[in-house]
């Protein structure tokens, strides 16, 4: 669970697919879970509560970074 949650823009969560190639989802908002970490929360494809409404979720558990808008490549 998170003890707290705050909104943010123009920050993304990037890694790479199984063919190198580049994975990017946008960060809504940033959260502090129950173990003091703070981790970005992203509108993941197919996250959906029991009754089908999109929800936030943590990044998929694969090596990735976030990083600014600003930063993003042209490939990303």
């Amino acid at each position: 669970m998170y003890k707290s949650i705050a909104p943010c823009t123009n920050w993304f969560y990037t890694n790479k697919g199984p063919n190198d190639e580049d994975i990017v989802f946008a960060v809504a908002a940033w959260a502090l879970t129950d173990a003091d970490e703070v981790i970005g929360l992203i509108g993941e494809t197919g996250a959906v509560t029991k009754d089908h409404v999109a929800r936030l979720t943590a990044p998929p558990p694969v090596k990735g970074a976030y990083i600014t808008g600003e930063r993003l490549t042209e490939s990303q």
